[in-house]
């Protein structure tokens, strides 16, 4: 891919490197890259679905639209526009997007700084402080969704305990799920010390002890964390919720740039985040979840991922979670 009407090779490894840094459920990384002549195809990687966490594909597929927003935020910042083509072939439904390029007139400074936070941007599982989120900052990331096709909530305090109710009847079902178990085992926590590419290592996984400090979480306790977070306080979190008015894969999609953009712009505002989607893993949790939003006099909708935000003392330690090579995601198309 060369010339004018499209980036040349490097500028296409650069991006798609930042576009694989994106955030995927238990880091399964379900995406694949298809480099043509002109273009670049995302298509989801259904064998690497995790079959009883997400029987639908649904995080498969917000978890490449994370990669996508990624993506288009990598390229802006090198100096191209990307226009896209989602859903682009009702034949082929993994086939998620097509990029076509233009050269940019000018590279924004917001479209730099958002390339920079993909790159450092971390899952964080710790306590956060007890700060509320200012309001310029939560219309910031709202703003942020909404351009995305998305709706993004800032739920108040009073919910609270709906959400906890929610969160440990995911968990209970989770436990009495064999086929679950298997798949969080093989994914997280002591087993991935000799699979160095994908999966969420223990170093980044609350040890038992801490994880009871935040209440609203994936129970990863038999996974073998080692994370100990500093002090003593109960976690702090903002708790949002990213919602769409339809639940089909277009919209699945979009919640995944959505998803990407408000944790790029909490990034680089300088805070953490954690994207919690075992909640809406469970169908009757996720009717749950609306009607405790409709009781705030929300507009009708359908939830699809909770983040906590917030601020935390000190940056999250250790390496940054593995990836998989370039090799693995990335397909030269033959020439036409």
């Amino acid at each position: 891919m060369s010339g004018q009407s499209a980036p040349e090779r490097d500028t296409l490894h650069a991006a798609l490197y930042v576009a694989c840094r994106a955030p995927s459920l238990h880091n399964s990384q379900p995406w694949r890259w298809q480099l043509a002549a002109h273009s670049v195809r995302l298509r989801a990687d259904p064998a690497r679905m995790l079959a009883a966490t997400d029987p639908t594909g649904r995080q498969m597929v917000i978890s490449c639209g994370a990669a996508l927003q990624h993506a288009r935020v990598a390229f802006a910042a090198l100096g191209w526009h990307t226009v896209i083509h989602r859903l682009p072939n009702p034949a082929d439904p993994d086939h998620l997007a097509t990029f076509e390029f233009e050269r940019s007139g000018s590279i924004r400074a917001r479209d730099v700084t958002l390339a920079a936070a993909a790159v450092q941007r971390r899952t964080d599982r710790r306590p956060f402080l007890p700060s509320d989120l200012t309001k310029s900052t939560a219309s910031r990331l709202a703003s942020a969704a909404c351009t995305e096709g998305a709706e993004l909530l800032i739920l108040p305090p009073m919910v609270a305990p709906e959400l906890l109710m929610a969160s440990r009847l995911a968990d209970l079902e989770h436990d009495i799920d064999a086929g679950y178990q298997v798949e969080l085992n093989w994914w997280t926590g002591t087993t991935t010390t000799t699979r160095t590419t994908e999966g969420i290592p223990a170093t980044v996984l609350l040890t038992p002890v801490a994880a009871q400090r935040v209440q609203m979480a994936r129970d990863f306790q038999a996974s073998g964390g080692t994370l100990t977070p500093s002090g003593q306080t109960p976690d702090g979190a903002t708790l949002t919720v990213l919602r769409t008015a339809d639940d089909d894969r277009r919209s699945w999609l979009r919640t995944g740039e959505a998803l990407a953009v408000v944790l790029l712009e909490a990034t680089a505002t300088g805070l953490a985040t954690c994207t919690l989607t075992h909640i809406t893993e469970i169908p009757d949790n996720r009717v749950v979840l609306e009607q405790t939003i409709a009781s705030l006099g929300a507009r009708p909708g359908h939830a699809q991922v909770v983040v906590r935000i917030g601020w935390v003392a000190t940056p999250l330690p250790g390496p940054r979670t593995p990836r998989r090579p370039r090799t693995d995601v990335l397909e030269q198309l033959p020439l036409s």
